[in-house]
């Protein structure tokens, strides 16, 4: 009896050992977590294979003498709207613990009896590739095969792997739809810029669902009058555009130099650096930046569809303290920047000169330090009072005739006049029609009073109007109340 006894006890404490065993082999949950072997900052980098970590728990504690192969069940869960629907991941099994090719077998998460491959575990944890193909929010879950077992992740944020430049365009002297079409501005006057950018994952697939919410790209750098210009001109800075200018191919003498741009107060130097080593005196804009964003004609705007960003945005370069120029191959580049680090793949342009390229070239272009020459003027008070114009432009030595500027505007508008001496002049502008090769003509009414003696007025460029082609000139009326016509040059004053 007592040796039946004690068989009966060793079958039943075996007994007990073996459900407990088969009850170990089981996990209550898994912990899901990006690997701490992962060089990862921020969101996921769409089809790039990132390595996950698969923690066996029991309640809250980790199942450390677990080590095996065993077959899970995985789905994934699309989290918040998605424009295009979310992508479901891929998942595999690891190469040597890590991501690198090849993964071995991967499949499509897409559902909760999707079986995944065979996850290795070791110490109660293993290994697995996880890849997103698009952008989106997403969480990732796994199943044990033999129990109800399962564990979700947090929130995952997959991102695109870069962005590529297209469809650039610049549109000079946009201020002006007369001069659409212009191959040159004057500095202190708008252009446009204009370009595409697309968003891809690692192997070169669009990230369409890139667009909406998930555009990491401030809104304040576009749509209205709080549009945020500093994004723009910052560079490497997350949520930035890296706008910037350099003018190479500057000739100075016999040596070509390039002018570079600064943005640093107070002077904001133009500097020159020359292939011969010619000495070139730095020009300064006291007053601010040369570079800038304007915010007219309109202001700067971004739309996002499909996966596509089209954007525009007016941009200047300020006239310096004194004439510089001209820069005949002007290069305007960008280093657009979302919040989470996304960037450009190619940069083709270097704009501080440091042997580096770190900007994407939009285009080139040219721009001109312009002034409107106003001739005096002088004739009889009896008829209306032509006064010859011509645009200018510093060539670097002297002012010559801008013969390319054949649409600047000579409209009322963009003159006021200025009683200057002797008698009050009651006249006004009549100017009319364009610049053709850079000249034209503007004139003043004849004076609705006549006077009683000689009087000069001064007739200037608005500068609220063509702030880029300041001018003055002085136009003389007068006669004897029985005399002839005075003129100016008679009088030698």
């Amino acid at each position: 009896m007592m040796r039946q006894f004690r068989r009966r006890c060793v079958l039943v404490m075996c007994l007990l050992c073996s459900v407990y065993a088969a009850a170990s082999a089981h996990a209550e949950s898994f912990e899901i977590a990006v690997s701490t072997d992962e060089s990862l900052s921020g969101p996921l980098a769409a089809g790039r294979p990132h390595l996950m970590t698969a923690t066996r728990k029991n309640g809250t504690v980790t199942v450390t003498t677990y080590t095996g192969v065993q077959t899970l069940k995985g789905w994934h869960t699309p989290v918040g709207a998605h424009p295009d629907g979310a992508k479901a991941p891929t998942i595999c099994a690891p190469n040597a613990g890590t991501c690198s090719a090849p993964l071995g077998s991967c499949v499509v998460a897409s559902s909760s009896s999707t079986p995944i491959p065979d996850l290795t575990f070791a110490n109660g944890v293993a290994k697995f590739c996880l890849m997103a193909p698009d952008v989106g929010n997403f969480s990732v879950s796994l199943s044990d095969e033999a129990s109800p077992a399962d564990g979700t992740s947090s929130t995952l944020r997959a991102r695109p792997h870069h962005f590529t430049l297209s469809d650039t365009s610049i549109t000079q002297r946009s201020d002006l739809p007369a001069c659409a079409g212009s191959t040159f501005g004057y500095m202190g006057e708008p252009f446009r810029i204009a370009f595409k950018l697309k968003a891809w994952n690692q192997d070169n697939v669009p990230t369409k669902n890139y667009a909406g919410s998930f555009v990491q790209f401030a809104k304040p750098i576009s749509g209205d009058a709080a549009v945020n210009t500093a994004a723009w001109i910052n560079s490497a800075d997350p949520d930035s555009m890296g706008l910037w200018m350099v003018a190479p191919g500057y000739v100075v003498g016999s040596d070509t130099c390039t002018a570079k741009f600064s943005g640093n107060a107070p002077s904001h130097e133009t500097t020159f650096v020359c292939d011969g080593g010619s000495n070139v005196a730095p020009v300064n804009r006291t007053a601010g930046p040369r570079v800038v964003v304007s915010m007219t004609p309109e202001v700067p705007s971004m739309v996002w569809s499909n996966g596509e960003g089209t954007f525009s945005a007016n941009v200047m370069l300020h006239r310096a303290d004194k004439a510089d120029g001209a820069y005949e191959t002007l290069e305007i580049g960008i280093a657009p920047r979302d919040a989470d680090g996304v960037a450009l793949d190619v940069l083709d342009m270097d704009a501080d000169k440091n042997g580096a390229n770190e900007r994407a070239r939009v285009g080139t272009t040219k721009l001109r330090y312009g002034r409107l020459k106003i001739a005096n003027a002088h004739g009889s008070e009896r008829l209306p009072l032509p006064i010859n114009v011509q645009a200018q432009y510093w060539n670097g030595k002297a002012y010559i005739t801008n013969v390319n500027d054949g649409c600047t505007p000579l409209v009322p508008g963009n003159f006021i006049k200025e009683d200057r001496t002797g008698e009050s002049i009651e006249t006004s502008i009549a100017a009319t029609g364009t610049l053709s090769a850079g000249t034209g003509r503007i004139a003043l009414s004849k004076p609705t009073q006549t006077p009683a003696g000689k009087g000069v007025v001064t007739i200037k460029v608005d500068d609220t109007k063509l702030p880029y082609l300041p001018g003055a000139g002085t136009a003389t009326f007068g006669i004897y109340k029985s005399g002839p016509v005075i003129y100016r040059r008679e009088l030698h004053y």
